[in-house]
């Protein structure tokens, strides 16, 4: 009886203490950091020709972000349990979560004073460009998939779509796509090679 009472005294312990049940609750969290805060940060915008992140690496099914924006724990974490309730019907089936929360947000008390430093952190975030895919599918059947990848996204709070890996034979590696400002230059010159052909045309008819 004595082990039975030490063994709970220890488990009330945990319970009671507030770190201890963060870290249980929210799985998705880094364990150690090297700066305890940093700075609220935006999305990154692929204005190059790199589409890296954007094709399903692991899995046959996967979950994509259509527009940037910024995931919580929380709302990674329940778009996890929600997949896992669903796909569980499947023998084999498992989810990868392909984004990592590993940036903290502060925040400080409504009606608190200006100055003093920078707030407690309250939860951790992770900025998502647009195309990003946030979960990944394998050895479950289509219909699970989708339903799961579905549920997931009314969890998340921003946009989303179902997309599939390739079929086999393909390369997953994604395509090399030119540069924003590339595609400018070359609508430039092929105008000023239009205008060009324009003003030729004008003087051999002024000619004749």
């Amino acid at each position: 009886m004595s082990f039975l009472y030490q063994n709970n005294i220890s488990f009330i312990k945990s319970i009671s203490n507030p770190k201890n049940l963060i870290q249980k609750r929210f799985e998705i969290r880094p364990k150690r950091v090297k700066y305890k805060k940093q700075q609220k940060g935006f999305f990154t915008v692929n204005s190059g020709g790199s589409l890296a992140g954007t094709i399903p690496q692991i899995g046959e099914y996967a979950l994509q972000v259509t527009e940037g924006g910024r995931l919580e724990d929380k709302q990674l974490d329940n778009a996890r349990t929600s997949i896992r309730r669903c796909i569980k019907q499947d023998k084999g089936a498992k989810v990868y979560l392909t984004t990592f929360p590993d940036r903290p947000v502060t925040s400080k008390g409504s009606e608190a004073r200006m100055g003093k430093g920078k707030g407690a952190v309250e939860f951790y975030a992770k900025w998502v460009s647009a195309g990003a895919i946030v979960f990944e599918l394998t050895g479950c059947r289509k219909e699970t998939a989708r339903d799961a990848l579905i549920r997931a996204a009314r969890v998340l709070p921003l946009k989303t779509k179902v997309i599939t890996a390739p079929k086999e034979g393909e390369s997953r590696t994604p395509p090399r796509v030119l540069p924003f400002f590339l595609k400018q230059r070359f609508k430039l010159a092929e105008a000023l090679k239009y205008d060009k052909k324009l003003e030729l045309n004008k003087t051999e008819e002024k000619k004749l």
